[in-house]
């Protein structure tokens, strides 16, 4: 049977992942990208997630989005703390 939660739709931006503005539109109230608390948050989004999946395929994909979340996190983070110290 097909996991039947629903889906998560994020909210678009005018936006690339870089802050530059698409088609001459305003980027001022989209997500910082670079930002680890972007990415720790959508950690937590998909942890929850996978919490309440029916399906093992689907808490897996979840559980699998989560660490990569993670992982970006801790490469921002890693990234900010050389910046600093170097």
């Amino acid at each position: 049977m097909a996991d039947l939660a629903p889906i998560v739709v994020f909210r678009e931006t005018n936006c690339t992942p870089y802050g530059l503005a698409i088609e001459g539109r305003d980027c001022e109230s989209a997500f910082d990208w670079t930002s680890s608390d972007y990415w720790r948050a959508r950690e937590r989004a998909e942890r929850a997630a996978a919490k309440t999946a029916q399906s093992p395929s689907a808490r897996a994909v979840h559980q699998e989005l989560a660490q990569e979340y993670a992982a970006r996190v801790r490469r921002l983070e890693g990234d900010s703390r050389t910046a600093s110290t170097g």
